[in-house]
């Protein structure tokens, strides 16, 4: 089979109503984008690609035409449905291309998702939920959390985060997570999702003489005192995790509390 057949075997496999097994499309394909012609060329040191033309409407309305250049070596000792094979090749490319070149950050109503993610308390209530896998909590005071893993005889460890703060970055992270892939997001987490990974990966390495974990600069991070910023504990000496212009300057540089 020539390239030129194979190209056009290639093209029909991607314009098909239902994507060949295999083939993932970024959405939109054939209404916000739509390929124009498909031709080999040579390149600038003279070998062989495949020039996919692709015409993609930008989120202003207006329309431009994008090439995508695919390498031709897929079809490389390839017997058995090199079509396919150059049609996976080539929508891999398409995408990541139209990834680059366009600006199409999608508009996020934040409204909509506070309504959508409900109230502080009932984020918070996952927080504590979240907690209670890995042991008894009790609240101590106002926007601190006490600990007691339940493995083994450790002292127990003080969150602290308030049911806004918590709130507020689960918020965040919807907004993030919403601006992101247009890809089927079925296996990425939310903002919820994300916002409790990082309290269970900041457990899963907090030190021995870290007992707090404080919320600061939206994120959660191990500290062997409840002041910010957060002091990380390294074999016998102490790291201070440097604030950015963004940081909240409202804290004290006291002397480290006693285990």
């Amino acid at each position: 089979m020539s390239v030129e057949a194979i190209i056009r075997e290639m093209r029909e496999i991607l314009e098909r109503p239902e994507p060949a097994e295999g083939v993932e499309l970024r959405d939109g394909f054939g209404t916000d984008y739509w390929i124009v012609t498909a031709r080999p060329v040579a390149n600038g040191v003279g070998d062989q690609v495949l020039e996919i033309l692709v015409d993609a409407e930008r989120a202003d309305g207006t329309v431009t035409r994008i090439p995508v250049l695919v390498s031709l070596d897929v079809l490389d000792d390839i017997d058995d449905s090199p079509a396919e094979q150059l049609a996976q090749e080539a929508s891999y490319q398409i995408t990541e291309t139209l990834f680059e070149s366009l600006d199409q950050t999608p508009e996020v109503d934040r409204d909509l998702i506070v309504s959508e993610i409900g109230t502080a308390d009932e984020t918070y209530e996952s927080l504590l939920e979240e907690l209670r896998s890995s042991g008894h909590v009790e609240a101590v005071e106002p926007g601190v959390l006490r600990l007691t893993l339940a493995s083994g005889p450790e002292m127990p460890i003080d969150v602290h985060v308030t049911p806004q703060e918590f709130h507020d970055c689960v918020i965040d992270g919807e907004v993030e997570h919403r601006k992101g892939s247009t890809f089927d997001q079925s296996e990425m987490p939310g903002g919820l999702g994300t916002a409790l990974l990082g309290v269970e990966e900041t457990l899963g390495t907090i030190g021995d003489q870290e007992r707090f974990i404080v919320f600061f600069n939206g994120a959660f991070h191990a500290s062997t005192r409840r002041d910010l910023p957060p002091v990380r504990a390294i074999g016998d000496d102490l790291e201070h995790i440097d604030a950015d212009s963004d940081a909240d300057s409202d804290w004290s540089a006291e002397e480290l509390e006693d285990d």
